[in-house]
C-alpha cells in the first residue's frame, strides 16, 4: 500500500509531462490553436462523470506548458461560481427498524464487493448493538445511506454513511481491518466532529474507486460541513482538482475587499515565512531567501523535504501541505508591513507586479495553534494533555520511520481536536538514517566543560540525551512529560524502534480513539 501510495502521488505529473513532450513534437508539424483544442476537448469530456477532474488535467498541462502566472481565462476551464455539489448521486439508501438494522448493515458490508471476511454477519450485529447505544431516535427506526464502495488506506478500510431518524441525522463510519482469518469491523465512529477525524488534514489519501468524484464529494460534505470540497477532493485522492477547488475559494475569500493576510501566531520560523488567511483557516509558506542562524539549508533542500513529506505517510502526525506555482492575489490583500517583510525576506519565491502579488513558489497547511502558544494559554489541564500528546506523537513519527530533526513546540501545532502535530519539515529524515548514541562519559572535568565534545560526531550521529535542554516546559509540565516520555531522552528508545522499523515493523495509528473500538 505504501508504494502504491507513492506510485499513485507521481501519476499525474508523469502523465502531463507525457502529454506535454507529445505537444511539443506535434507543434514542430502543425500550428497548435488553443482555443480550437480547448474547444474540442471540451466537447470529448463533455457528459463523463468525472468531467472536472478531465478539466483539471488540461488546465495543468497548459499551465505547464505555458508558464502561466495567475489565471488565463481564456485558456483554462474556470467554474469560479462554485455550483452546489450533488449529494445523492450513487447514494444506496434503505430502511431498518430496530429489529433488522443488523441484516441491513450486514447488506451495506456487503455491497462493499469483498469475499474474506471472517464474521461478516456476527460483525453487523456488534455494529448494529453499538449504534443503538450512539444514535438518538434509531431505536423507533431509520433510513440509512452510504456509499457502496471502500475507502481504504495501508492497512484499515471504511464504509462511510449515515443515519437519520426522527431526531436528526448521523453521520457514521465503519472501520475495518485485515485480520489472520478475514475482514473484521474494527470500530464504530459516529458523529460529524469524529467522523472528520477520519478525512483529517493529517491523514495520507485515501485509495477509493469513485466513477463520479464531485458526486462523493457532495455527499461527504453533507456528512462533514467543516471540510472545505477542496479537503474533500484531496483526501480521496484527487489534490491536484482539490488545488483547483482551493484556488476558487480563495477567489471568492480575496473578492472581499476587508479581507487581509496576516502575520502568524508564535515565533517566526528561521526557513519559512508565514501568514495567515483567516476567513480560509490556512497558513500561506514561502521559503525565505537566507535562513536565519543556526539554520543551514537551501531552497532545493527545503522543497526536497517537503516533497518526501507529501508522499509518505502521515500517520495522523503530520499536516498535508500543498505545493503552489503562478498563484496570483491582490496585492491590497496585505498590509505594507507585511508585504514589505515578503519584499525583503522572500524575492524568490514571490513577485510583487502591479497590484497583484504572485506566489512563484507556496505552500498552503490548515491553520493551527502553535503547541508553544497553546501552552501560554491553555488550561493547566489542557496543558497537561498537551504535552503527554507532544510525546504520543513524537513516538508515532518514529514508527513511520520518522525523525523530526527539530523537537522545539513551536514546530507542532494542535488541532481543534486537541491533537499533537508536526508541521516543520526542513529537519525532517527518515529514522533509519540515523545513529542514535548516547553521550559518553568524559575522563576529565576539563572535558565536561570544554565548548567543543570530547569525542568524535559523525553527520548521521544524534543524542537524545541533549534533548531535554529544548524539550523542558515549567513545572509541573514538564515532570508530568518526564513520567509519561522519559524513554525519548535515551538513545536505547530510538535505537529499538530503528531496528523494529529495519526489520519491517509496521504501525498504523488509527483515527479513532479507544472509545470508538468494537
Amino acid at each position: 500500500m505504501e508504494d502504491a501510495t507513492s506510485v499513485r502521488l507521481l501519476l499525474y505529473p508523469t502523465a502531463v509531462n507525457e502529454v506535454m513532450v507529445r505537444l511539443g513534437r506535434l507543434s514542430h508539424i502543425h500550428t497548435l490553436s488553443w482555443p480550437v483544442i480547448r474547444r474540442r476537448y471540451q466537447a470529448a469530456i463533455g457528459g463523463l462523470p468525472d468531467q472536472e477532474i478531465a478539466s483539471t488535467f488540461y488546465n495543468s498541462t497548459i499551465r505547464r506548458l505555458h508558464g502561466t502566472e495567475g489565471v488565463d481565462e481564456a485558456n483554462e476551464f474556470l467554474d469560479l461560481s462554485a455550483p452546489p455539489l450533488p449529494t445523492d448521486d450513487g447514494v444506496r439508501t434503505a430502511e431498518a427498524n430496530n429489529a433488522d438494522l443488523a441484516t441491513l448493515i450486514d447488506g451495506a458490508l456487503g455491497s462493499l464487493g469483498w469475499h474474506r471476511w471472517r464474521n461478516r454477519t456476527g460483525d453487523a450485529e456488534r455494529i448494529a448493538r453499538r449504534l443503538l447505544t450512539r444514535v438518538p431516535g434509531l431505536a423507533s427506526g431509520a433510513r440509512f445511506d452510504w456509499l457502496p464502495m471502500p475507502f481504504v488506506r495501508r492497512q484499515r478500510a471504511f464504509l462511510v454513511g449515515s443515519l437519520t431518524t426522527e431526531v436528526g441525522r448521523t453521520p457514521v463510519v465503519i472501520g475495518m481491518a485485515r485480520g489472520s482469518e478475514g475482514i473484521v469491523a474494527a470500530a464504530v465512529v459516529t458523529g460529524a466532529d469524529d467522523a472528520s477525524i477520519v478525512f483529517g488534514f493529517t491523514r495520507s489519501y485515501f485509495h477509493v474507486d469513485v466513477e463520479a468524484p464531485r458526486s462523493v464529494v457532495g455527499y461527504l460534505a453533507s456528512l462533514l460541513p467543516s471540510k472545505r470540497r477542496d479537503e474533500l477532493y484531496s483526501v480521496i485522492g484527487y489534490h491536484r482538482h482539490g488545488k483547483r477547488e482551493f484556488y476558487q475559494a480563495l477567489h471568492h475569500t480575496l473578492a472581499d475587499p476587508t479581507v487581509m493576510f496576516e502575520p502568524i501566531e508564535g515565533a517566526p520560523g528561521l526557513v519559512m515565512l508565514a501568514f495567515v488567511l483567516k476567513p480560509l483557516n490556512v497558513i500561506f509558506k514561502v521559503i525565505r531567501d537566507r535562513c536565519g542562524p543556526p539554520k543551514q539549508i537551501t531552497r532545493k533542500e527545503v522543497m526536497a523535504k517537503y516533497e518526501f513529506v507529501f508522499r509518505h505517510e502521515h500517520g495522523g502526525r503530520l499536516a498535508d501541505t500543498q505545493e503552489y506555482t503562478g498563484l496570483a492575489v491582490r496585492k491590497s490583500a496585505f498590509a505594507p508591513a507585511l508585504l514589505e517583510e515578503i519584499d525583503r525576506e522572500a524575492r524568490e519565491a514571490i513577485a510583487i507586479t502591479g497590484d497583484q502579488v504572485v506566489f512563484k513558489h507556496a505552500y498552503t497547511e490548515r491553520r493551527m495553534t502553535p503547541l508553544d502558544v497553546h501552552l501560554r494559554e491553555a488550561s493547566p489541564e489542557a496543558a497537561r494533555t498537551a504535552v503527554i500528546d507532544l510525546g504520543r506523537a513524537i513516538k508515532d513519527l518514529a514508527g513511520l520511520n520518522l525523525f523530526p530533526g527539530d523537537l522545539l513546540p513551536k514546530n507542532f501545532g494542535v488541532t481543534r481536536h486537541g491533537r499533537i502535530v508536526f508541521y516543520d519539515y526542513d529537519e525532517i529524515s527518515t529514522l533509519t538514517d540515523c545513529h542514535f548514541r548516547p553521550i559518553p562519559t568524559a575522563s576529565r572535568y576539563e572535558d565536561e566543560i570544554a565548548a567543543e565534545p570530547w569525542f568524535s560526531v559523525g553527520p548521521a550521529d544524534v543524542f537524545p540525551e541533549e534533548w531535554e535542554r529544548f524539550i523542558r516546559f515549567p513545572e509541573p509540565l514538564h515532570a508530568e512529560f518526564r513520567r509519561h516520555h522519559a524513554d525519548l531522552f535515551t538513545a536505547d528508545y530510538w535505537t529499538a524502534v530503528r531496528d523494529r522499523v529495519e526489520a519491517g515493523g509496521v504501525i498504523d495509528p488509527p483515527p479513532y480513539g479507544p472509545a470508538d473500538a468494537l
